[in-house]
């Protein structure tokens, strides 16, 4: 999630999600377990239908409200996806009408036309957040959100994101939040949605905390990700990963 530093509501309501989690060169940990993608019983959070070796599709569908926002945002979105796609990996963010296969959806829409069904990640964006993934596994026949707020569980194999941007919070900028901080904005969410967790320092795609000027004046220059987001690569036959712990590490890349 991204979010300006000075919206203490949203920090606060989300604080249990955050307690313990990994950061930016790790990914989702499931409580009490420990690996990687690759090591087999011991999953951080991964993408279904992922194998080794391979390259990974991320469908990427867009659900707009009718309203001004899709002229600013839509072009951040697309260079979010260039970004990662262009970044060492196996990830491809590409468009909803891509066959290339393995793959899985993310569907970005528009707050408040749309809206989470979990209460928590709703509060967050009408308390001011600029934007909330969501990632879903598949379970006994039903679909149920990887983030579990009972006992903290966040680990799982993702079947499908959801990303939601605040028009709420763009309406609250002069001129609208710019192009290129949506830019950072999609390419964070992205990283949720591959298993990466936020981190709180340095100038890194997935560092949520920014200053106060945030999202209406640019604070960062990571709007994509840096060598801490997508950590090193793991040579083949590695049992553990070195760090940093990014994308590369998490799907064993290359492998």
């Amino acid at each position: 999630m991204v979010r300006p530093s000075g919206l203490i509501l949203a920090l606060v309501l989300l604080a249990p999600l955050l307690t313990g989690r990994a950061k930016a060169d790790d990914g989702f940990k499931q409580t009490g377990v420990q690996g990687d993608c690759w090591i087999a019983g011991t999953p951080m959070q991964c993408a279904s239908g992922w194998w080794i070796g391979s390259y990974f599709y991320y469908r990427v569908t867009t659900y707009w409200g009718g309203g001004s926002l899709q002229s600013r945002a839509a072009p951040g979105l697309s260079s979010a996806s260039s970004v990662w796609t262009n970044a060492a990996g196996p990830q491809l963010f590409v468009g909803y009408g891509d066959t290339r296969t393995p793959y899985m959806n993310v569907y970005a829409l528009e707050y408040p036309t749309y809206q989470p069904s979990d209460a928590a990640f709703k509060k967050a964006l009408q308390d001011g957040a600029v934007a909330v993934a969501k990632n879903w596994k598949y379970v006994n026949g039903s679909y149920q959100q990887c983030y579990n707020p009972v006992n903290g569980d966040n680990a799982c194999l993702v079947a499908f994101s959801e990303v939601y941007v605040s028009a709420n919070v763009d309406a609250q900028c002069s001129g609208g939040i710019q192009q290129s901080t949506w830019q950072y904005v999609y390419a964070h969410e992205f990283g949720h949605t591959q298993g990466l967790d936020d981190h709180f320092s340095g100038n890194i795609l997935m560092n949520s905390n920014w200053s106060q000027n945030y999202p209406c004046y640019q604070n960062t220059t990571a709007y994509g990700p840096t060598s801490t987001d997508l950590g090193t690569p793991v040579p083949s036959g590695a049992s553990s990963c070195g760090a940093p712990r990014g994308i590369r590490c998490i799907f064993k890349w290359p492998n």
